[in-house]
């Protein structure tokens, strides 16, 4: 009986390690962490500067975590909800530093997203850039994201 669960076991290991999403809900573990971002608006900005927090957008509020991104995600979500923003911030963190209340759920096409569920210290923030309008009124990103 004991093989018979330690088989069970190992089945259920493997698939479960097949999954695609588990890396983003428990981290990654290749040793390598990633970069997510937050897009502010000015007056968002200069808020969390004033506290020392990043307390988020009103839609952040109404949600009840921070909306952020990774790399691949942050330029659609500038032309989805700040399209012409000017200026536009754009804070780097490292996902290890926001600890267990950064969680990766679906979101926009069913895609993985980072919530921050709580306020993020500014001491997690290892860099703020404007991100600039390209002459179409695009976001530019270029050189920003790494």
């Amino acid at each position: 009986m004991a093989s018979d669960f330690f088989d069970i076991y190992l089945i259920s290991l493997t698939e479960f390690a097949a999954f695609d999403s588990l890396p983003y809900f428990l981290g990654r573990n290749d040793g390598a962490s990633m970069k997510i971002y937050k897009l502010l608006r000015s007056d968002e900005w200069l808020a969390a500067q004033s506290i020392g927090l990043l307390k988020g957008s009103e839609a952040d509020k109404t949600d009840g975590f921070i909306h952020l991104s990774t790399a691949e995600q942050v330029a659609e979500t500038a032309r989805k909800h700040f399209s012409g923003v000017n200026p536009l911030y754009l804070a780097t963190m490292d996902e290890t530093a926001l600890g267990t209340d950064l969680r990766y759920e679906p979101s926009r096409g069913g895609a993985l997203f980072p919530h921050f569920y709580g306020f993020i210290p500014l001491s997690a923030i290892e860099k703020v850039a404007i991100v600039p309008l390209s002459s179409d009124r695009d976001h530019d990103f270029t050189g920003l994201l790494r």
